[in-house]
């Protein structure tokens, strides 16, 4: 929730993290990136910050690379658990734009509000969240609810896997889709009140895992 903050001054800059829909690069650059720029001019007045990196939403248009950036996933729990999220958010992503749950009227999809409150909900409770839209449930592939996050993304997981000939990150995948989030398992390994001493313990675990490219197992 923090990320929220984090452009107090202007808050344009931020949004509500997810993103307004924007169907082309001018609405994009005029509806998004204008309103930004135009808010920061009086703090910015030699217009040092107008580049589009400057929006600080979840997800921004990098137009100067072709892409997309995603900037609220950061676990850094060891280069294998990166890979394996990186692989199932593209997955599904492909899926959604692309692939089998690309057939739906974009401009009826879920609207910025009802992702962000998700959003909320998923930072507060992981995958424990419960996602009880109807039209979320809907854009992706499911008419029933409500499904807890973790178990929406088990079946989008299990319908769209991600290519892993190698196994150099499934059994990460499933290691997160069975134990949960990386917040989760902190929490099951040092208690819910936790002595500094505690901390110490699963900090340095937890930096053995990132060494060793290893998943964080906690009791």
């Amino acid at each position: 929730m923090a990320y929220l903050g984090n452009a107090r001054r202007v808050p344009s800059v931020t949004g509500a993290v997810v993103p307004e829909p924007a169907f082309s690069r001018a609405q994009y650059e005029n509806e998004i990136l204008g309103r930004i720029y135009e808010d920061l001019a009086p703090h910015d007045p030699a217009g040092v910050l107008r580049h589009e990196w400057a929006n600080a939403r979840g997800a921004i248009a990098r137009f100067d690379r072709g892409t997309v950036e995603v900037r609220v996933i950061d676990a850094q729990e060891c280069p294998a658990a990166d890979l394996a999220v990186v692989a199932a958010v593209s997955s599904v992503v492909q899926a959604l734009a692309q692939g089998p749950l690309s057939d739906r009227d974009v401009r009826r999809d879920p609207d910025t509000e009802v992702l962000a409150s998700i959003l909320e909900a998923t930072t507060l409770y992981g995958e424990q969240a419960v996602i009880s839209d109807g039209n979320v449930l809907s854009v992706l592939g499911r008419s029933a609810g409500p499904l807890t996050a973790g178990q929406v993304w088990r079946v989008l997981l299990n319908r769209y896997p991600p290519d892993d000939p190698l196994g150099e990150f499934s059994p990460a995948l499933e290691h997160i889709l069975r134990e949960g989030t990386l917040a989760r398992r902190l929490v099951r390994a040092a208690g819910e009140a936790p002595s500094p001493l505690e901390l110490r313990r699963v900090g340095e675990q937890l930096c053995g895992c990132l060494h060793d490219n290893r998943v964080f197992a906690a009791p």
